[in-house]
């Protein structure tokens, strides 16, 4: 049996390999798709993790809200140096770091 150079695609379109008739094999289609319900479990989980998210978010939102205003700016200078860092740190992930050519595109 002969060893194609090329993709199976390519060839397909060279005219090497004859298209398949999917209707003969309805069964190999099916294979390769993701089943009902493991669709419907990975749609909940996302859905019940944004909520979570969310639920968090207004939880913390109503106890910085109870906090005195002095606690409240300390809070909120610690989280922006955080931010500031966790930027930063992204950033200098995005620029281009290689040997000969150690440029920053984003900073």
């Amino acid at each position: 049996m002969n060893k194609l150079s090329v993709n199976s695609l390519e060839n397909c379109e060279l005219g090497n390999i004859a298209v398949e008739d999917k209707s003969a094999h309805p069964a190999s289609s099916r294979q390769q798709c993701v089943s009902t319900p493991i669709l419907v479990r990975g749609i909940l989980i996302i859905i019940l993790f944004n909520i979570c998210l969310v639920a968090c978010f207004y939880l913390f939102y109503i106890y910085i809200n109870t906090l005195q205003m002095d606690q409240r700016n300390k809070l909120n200078t610690a989280f922006c140096s955080i931010a500031a860092i966790l930027l930063c740190v992204s950033l200098l992930n995005l620029g281009d770091l290689s040997k000969n050519n150690p440029n920053f595109y984003y900073i």
